[in-house]
């Protein structure tokens, strides 16, 4: 059912409830796993890594995928790039640049999914879940990231949390080496193309995908309109589905009518603390089915209540006419008694008609 409702709402149509979608920030945010293991342990186990996704999936009614998630350390590593692993904390808290110099630029293949860094990884634990536990609805990541963010992250690298100074070497490129910022970003292009094409050729299925470009807040709207645009335009076409979602949780207000142009039906966008919601809906509310975004983290959702309230006044803001998703996002330390109040919310408040 809630499906059905995801696929009417994406396009821009009135479902009879709101439509649930949960984004889990890698297996690493899953609450318990600090308490009963090592963090990183599951990226070294699949079945320890299959019995925390399992255990979410049942939680919170199958919206949680049973997938083999690596987060961002996937593609970056593809292209030579290291993440360190520390014990107990993130498995990408960071990552070391390879792409530093315009030769390095030039020099760059499109890795092959099926042999390069995590990527075979990844695919052979999605096969190893599908043939041990063929009873269920085993999912591919079906997250990636845009083609700016990669290139941030492989030149940039990626420190304890995202900052300006991922895009510093990609912001001097822009002003006095441009080509060299269209060479890389149509070879990041390419491999986000072949990582998924190579997803659904193992899945043997046309599922959905999942960009995030939160790098390219850090970008003008004349740079992401010459060095960004054209390249998420080429994605999307591509790799065409539906539900395609393109994400971006930082502050990309001055971006919007932008993003309308990606070819992605759907905007994942942050919080209401960092866009205004009704006005994103006054925008481009026709052009794009929107996503509105709780994060248990804020400080404000303490309760049953503030939680119902908050949902109330997102469906308020996103849900006249359709087109609104309701997304929850779920890390290691959120509280699992939220989330459900969460999705009784949706339950008591979120059907069309009432």
């Amino acid at each position: 059912m809630n499906r059905e409702r995801l696929l009417k709402a994406a396009a821009l149509k009135q479902p009879d409830q709101v439509p649930i979608w949960a984004i889990c920030e890698g297996l690493c945010y899953f609450k318990g796993i600090k308490d009963k293991y090592n963090v990183n342990l599951p990226y070294f186990f699949p079945d320890v890594l299959f019995e925390q996704m399992h255990y979410y999936w049942k939680k919170y009614r199958g919206l949680v995928p049973i997938t083999p998630e690596f987060n961002h350390s996937v593609e970056p590593s593809a292209f030579g790039c290291v993440s360190k692993w520390s014990y107990n904390k993130m498995a990408y808290e960071e990552i070391i640049p390879s792409i530093r110099t315009p030769e390095d630029v030039h020099r760059m293949e499109v890795p092959d999914p099926n042999r390069s860094g995590l990527m075979p990884v990844v695919l052979n634990v999605y096969r190893y879940f599908k043939k041990k536990h063929p009873e269920l609805p085993i999912k591919m990541p079906s997250r990636g990231r845009s083609p700016f963010t990669l290139a941030s992250l492989i030149t940039g690298g990626l420190p304890a949390t995202f900052s300006e100074e991922c895009v510093s070497l990609l912001q001097d490129w822009m002003e006095k080496r441009p080509e060299i910022v269209h060479e890389l970003m149509e070879k990041s292009t390419q491999t986000i193309i072949s990582w998924f094409k190579a997803q659904r050729e193992v899945a043997e299925e046309n599922f959905e995908i999942f960009i995030a470009d939160d790098n390219s807040s850090y970008m003008t709207a004349d740079q992401y309109r010459k060095f960004n645009l054209p390249y998420l335009r080429k994605i999307f076409k591509e790799l065409e589905h539906p539900l395609n979602m393109y994400h971006n949780c930082h502050k990309g207000n001055h971006l919007i009518e932008l993003i309308a142009e990606t070819g992605a039906p759907i905007f994942h966008m942050g919080t209401a603390k960092i866009y205004d919601y009704a006005e994103v809906k006054r925008r481009i509310g026709a052009r794009m089915c929107l996503c509105g975004y709780m994060d248990f983290q804020e400080n404000h959702l303490v309760d049953r209540q503030t939680i119902e309230n908050a949902f109330k006044d997102m469906f308020r803001d996103l849900g006249e006419g359709g087109g609104f998703i309701f997304t929850i996002g779920i890390r290691w330390n959120t509280s699992e008694e939220k989330v459900l109040w969460a999705l009784e919310a949706v339950d008591k408040h979120g059907k069309y008609g009432k």
